[in-house]
């Protein structure tokens, strides 16, 4: 799945012209989508940003609402995970390790489970990144 950039907005909903790793009219391979009843839909976007060895880049959450579809073609390694967990529900749509409860925690924290996380990652942004290439 492949969307462009029509519009940064940041946390707070202010508009923006540029950030580091996202610019308007830039395309981008959407990573995962998830879906929070009363929320926006968020896209986790393959971001413009090169990862050193020192400190590698995980994608950050995104309003999907900055973004059209150019390409609605879905990874062969995404699956779907719905659930409640104390909050009105979710659907989230993502390779499977990565549906896991925990796994962005263990990403972002550097915590016990981190350099397993952070292999599943890579291996499944490769496949994503791969079925991508022909659009």
């Amino acid at each position: 799945m492949i969307v462009r950039c029509l519009r940064i907005v940041d946390a707070t909903g202010r508009e923006l012209a540029e950030i580091p790793g996202l610019r308007i009219g830039g395309e981008y391979v959407v990573l995962m989508i998830s879906a929070i009843p009363g929320q926006d839909v968020k896209f986790r976007v393959h971001e413009d940003v090169s990862p050193t060895e020192q400190s590698p880049h995980y994608p950050s959450l995104w309003s999907s609402s900055m973004f059209e579809l150019v390409c609605g073609d879905v990874p062969s390694n995404w699956r779907i995970a719905l659930g409640a967990r104390g909050s009105p529900g979710y659907l989230r749509l993502a390779p499977g390790s990565w549906l896991r409860p925990g796994f962005w925690d263990d990403i972002f924290d550097w915590s016990p489970g981190s350099a397993e996380a952070s292999e599943d990652y890579s291996r499944e942004l490769a496949i994503i990144l791969s079925e991508s290439v022909n659009h």
